[in-house]
């Protein structure tokens, strides 16, 4: 239509008739439905996966990936420092800024070997991967690894970024602590000290 003309390496097409356009539209509309199709056979293969309790994405800082279909074992050298992040946030009272600091200095790097930050940390925190859980699209599934934190401690963390608890320990009483949360994220906003 603009004046292009079109080649196929493949099949003799002449776009410039009818005939030859209606048969490019035939080819187009079987290459759709294969494309289709083969998200479809994608999908299922994903959830029979999930149903079966293994993760088919990459493995989670702590653990180990074994190959597609295998379940994820857990890594002896990262694993334990995924457990004291649990604990200095849970039992400490570490904000994610110092837990950051913290867990940088005692080695703790995601799958590439790079350091962790603040978004990272927060996503440890908020994977229920590490008790047990597959979640995926706000789908739960049993997963078939072995956890390495309990649901309480789990719970507890998660119940301390919504601020539905005080067990939190503060190095600094700041006047407007949790009183101010962001409209966008939902998180209280946090104060700190600077140096002058």
């Amino acid at each position: 239509d603009n004046g292009y003309e079109v080649h196929s390496a493949t099949e003799n097409l002449n776009l410039k008739e009818v005939s030859g356009r209606m048969v490019a539209d035939f080819h187009a509309l079987i290459a759709t439905n294969y494309s289709r199709n083969l998200s479809q056979e994608s999908k299922k293969g994903l959830y029979g996966r999930l149903k079966q309790g293994v993760l088919p994405f990459r493995a989670p800082v702590g653990y180990i990936n074994n190959g597609k279909g295998e379940m994820k074992t857990i890594c002896p050298i990262k694993s334990p420092l995924v457990k004291q992040l649990f604990h200095f946030y849970v039992k400490e009272g570490y904000s994610i800024r110092e837990l950051t600091q913290k867990m940088n200095k005692l080695g703790l790097t995601n799958s590439l070997n790079n350091k962790l930050d603040k978004n990272a940390i927060t996503c440890i925190l908020k994977n229920p991967f590490y008790t047990g859980i597959i979640r995926i699209k706000g789908n739960h599934y049993q997963g078939g690894h072995k956890p390495l934190i309990s649901q309480a401690i789990f719970k507890k963390a998660q119940d301390i970024m919504k601020g539905k608890t005080n067990s939190k320990k503060f190095k600094h009483n700041f006047l407007l602590r949790k009183r101010i949360r962001c409209n966008l994220c939902k998180y209280n906003l946090t104060g700190e000290l600077q140096k002058g």
